[in-house]
This record gives C-alpha cells, structure tokens and sequence, in this order.
C-alpha cells in the first residue's frame, strides 16, 4: 500500500455542462428509494454538492433543498412528488429521481421506478428496514431493478450495521447483501468520521465537517484503528470474499486457487459484485451519515462501479406488434435507430403547461421534429411537435436541443400525451392513423389501489 492519501471529494466532471455529454456506457439512471424520514432528500442533496451542481447543500427543515420545491413539500419536510435532477460524477452521467418515502404517495415511486436502471435503497441506522421500504422494494423487484444499499444514520445513538444486515436478510430476502464498508464509530457511539473499505481494507477519514477533505490510509497505517476494529474488518472481508464465492462461478474459482485471501484484487472484487448486483442475486451495502456530511462520495463511486447503464439494464425492453399482441421483439438500443421513448410522468406547470417525462430507450428525440404518440391502451396514435426539451433540476430547467439514448428529460408541446404513451419516429400520416406504427412499448399496469371510496 501506498502512504496516506488527501484529497478534495469532488467530482472532476464539470457541472456546468448544458446537456448529457457522456457516452451510453456511463449514463447511469437512479432512483433513491426508501421508507419516509430515512434522508433520501439529504443524500441527495450532498450528492449534488460533492459533484459541485450546487455550491452549498440544502436543508429539509428549511425547505432549501433542490429537489423539494413544492410549497407543500417545503411546508411539511417531506417528499410528494418524484423530482429529478442531473449532475457528473468521475466521466459519468448521473440521472437521479428522487422519491417519496410516504405511503400515501407510492405511485410516484411505481412512475419512476419503471423507467430505472437501478436504485440505492436508504436505510435508517437505527430503524432498519421499514414498512415502506419493503413496498418499494416489492415495486423494484416488478421490474427487475438491481440496487444497493446505503444505511444512513449511522451518528445516531443505538445506530447498528448488523442489525440492519438482519433486516434486510429478514425482510429483503430475494437478494443477498454484501457489505463492503464498517463504519468507525467514535467512543460516545455517535461520532462517524471513517469508514472502512474492504475491498482494499484502506481507512477513509473525512478531516473537514463539509466533508469535501478526505484522507486514506491503509489500516496498516490507520492510527485511528485499535486492533480489534483491524481483526473485525479482516473477518468482514473473508465473509465478503466467502459470499461472492457462493454466488458467482468465476470468482468462486478465483477464491480457490487463490493462496490468500489478501492476493485478490480490488478489480476482481468489484466486477464479482458488478456481475451479482446486475443478476439481481445480490446488493453491495454501504453506510454514513448524509447529514453529516459522511459517506455519500464512496456512494456515488460505487453508483458508477455496480449499477447498470442503459444499456446494460435486463431486461431488454421488448416492443408489441399488433399482430401477435404480445412482446416479442428485443429493441435495439442506440441512437442511431429509429425514436422509442416513454413518457412515465405527465405533469402541469403553470407557466410552461403540461410537462412530460421521458425516457428515451432508443434513437434521438430533437427538438422541431414531428413524433408519433401511441397510447398503450387502444394504439390510438396522434402527431406531435417537439417544441422543448428540458433538463430539469428540481424546479431549475436547462433548454437541450437533442436528448440521445438512454437519457431522461421533460417535454413541451406535448398535449396529447398522457402517463404510459410511447413516443416513436415510426410511421406517417395523418393525425390518429393507425396502420403505419407496428410496434410501441408495452404498457405496465399499475398496482391496484389500496381501498376504494364508497358514497
């Protein structure tokens, strides 16, 4: 190992960028999911100031965060509607929608997360799973979302990483969690400024309270480590190592013929993850505390390292042909083929009117072009022009010209489009022809409600 290390935590991608600039490969599309009151706002928050999108990060409390910008959400601290935002993080695209955590709220989780690659499930240190975490939980497995974990909270008093690995193994059981982080807790039990990473069994010590420094060491050289924290964290990395052995062929073959466990690298730690966390067998867990401005970096680098780009996403996106009424076509993904786009959110804004959200799967939406829009209950199809295209910030917006695969922005202009339409370059003619669109995006039924009102 080298000797400590200090460094600024922030991103070397520029946030002042006018569009997504990055290739497929680095886009990443990630919804920050979770039970209410467990920081999704505040990570979110620290994740936009750490890639410098904005040059101080906001308060939940005081209603200055950029993604809740309602009045009501500002009002009650909590999240109502699903928002997005866009910012670089190491040569990366990130599209983050942020979503309620309440339960009265959950089609917006179910509106979004549709349209994720992947998402970072928050879990409160002391809580554990919740009630609500388990719902949207339930609506990332529908639609085969890989994920991770992110246990925040871990300042606070009775904070504990294993009685939440219990939890989820408890209540989260389809995937297996794999801890790659122990936290360094002070003597008073809440007091989080290291964290240890196992991967390279190194010591990240945050030394500002912004927590834009921070230092690296090996635990070797980590002063601030006694021995039995060094023993802990050599057993946590066997049962690491032991556990991705158990569930990925090519690193249990590695493990075997490895002498010691010390001889496997980071690298072939980290693509053994990437290929369980994209097969949905497991979820690398993570922990800090947003708050207080601890952990969200590794956070965002491990965003990067195991969660899929679009282009990587399984499923494959399938389209139905009227004939047969059924998916049966793998779409091809990429700019250069013909328009597919979904628009999962339909909205109002009352100085642009109706704001549709899409997520382009294949080819390039351009502003001025005509498009076709298919509803995906009858195939009615109605033409449209693309008059903006928006880049949306919470309530700040950028004009984009192009919006490339694999991207997610806002239309307007749009006035006939609603929640579930397919937006395609396919076919011609005139307003609701038919016959000329063969295929569109299937449609996803949303779950039922939970009661119903009788008069």
């Amino acid at each position: 190992f080298s000797s400590a290390s200090s460094f600024f935590a922030s991103s070397s991608s520029s946030s002042s960028r006018s569009a997504p600039s990055a290739a497929a490969d680095r886009i990443r599309n990630i919804g920050i999911i979770a039970h209410v009151d467990a920081g999704k706002t505040t990570t979110t928050e620290r994740m936009l100031f750490y890639s410098g999108k904005i040059k101080r990060p906001g308060d939940v409390d005081t209603g200055t965060t950029v993604t809740d910008f309602l009045d009501e959400e500002r009002k009650r601290g909590i999240t109502i509607q699903s928002a997005c935002t866009s910012f670089g993080w190491q040569k990366h695209d990130i599209n983050i929608i942020d979503t309620p955590g309440h339960v009265d709220f959950t089609v917006e989780v179910e509106r979004a997360v549709r349209v994720l690659d992947g998402a970072v499930g928050i879990i409160d240190a002391v809580a554990g799973v919740q009630a609500q975490t388990e719902t949207v939980w339930k609506q990332a497995d529908r639609y085969g979302v890989p994920r991770m974990v992110f246990i925040n909270k871990m300042d606070r008093e009775d904070a504990s990483v294993d009685a939440c690995i219990a939890s989820i193994r408890e209540k989260l059981p389809l995937s297996r969690p794999l801890l790659i982080q122990l936290p360094v807790l002070g003597s008073s039990r809440s007091k989080l400024d290291s964290i240890i990473d196992l991967r390279k069994m190194e010591c990240v010590t945050w030394t500002s309270e912004e927590g834009d420094i921070m230092e690296v060491r090996p635990l070797s050289e980590a002063a601030n480590l006694d021995a039995e924290a060094k023993e802990n964290a050599a057993t946590a990395r066997s049962e690491l190592l032991e556990s991705l052995a158990e569930i990925d062929d090519e690193f249990c073959e590695l493990f075997l013929t490895s002498d010691h466990s010390d001889q496997i690298d980071a690298a072939d730690i980290d693509t053994a993850i990437r290929r369980a966390t994209l097969g949905l067998l497991a979820m690398p867990i993570l922990c800090g505390a947003s708050l207080r401005n601890r952990g969200v970096q590794p956070l965002l680098d491990s965003i990067c390292r195991y969660l899929p780009s679009p282009t990587e996403k399984e499923p494959k996106v399938l389209l139905t042909k009227p004939e047969t009424n059924r998916p049966n076509t793998v779409l091809d993904k990429g700019d250069k083929g013909p328009l597919y786009a979904l628009a999962f959110k339909v909205t109002h804004d009352k100085h642009r009117g109706p704001l549709v959200f899409v997520r382009v799967y294949s080819g390039t939406l351009k502003v001025g072009s005509m498009v076709k829009c298919v509803s995906p209950i009858d195939q009615e199809v109605s033409t449209e022009r693309v008059q903006k295209i928006l880049q949306l910030d919470g309530e700040d917006v950028t004009e984009l010209k192009v919006l490339k695969s694999g991207n997610i922005a806002a239309l307007i202009g749009m006035k006939s489009v609603k929640t579930g339409f397919t937006i395609t370059s396919e076919g011609g003619g005139s307003q609701k022809e038919k016959r000329n669109v063969t295929s569109w995006l299937p449609h996803e039924e949303f779950m039922p409600p939970v009661g119903k009102l009788h008069r």
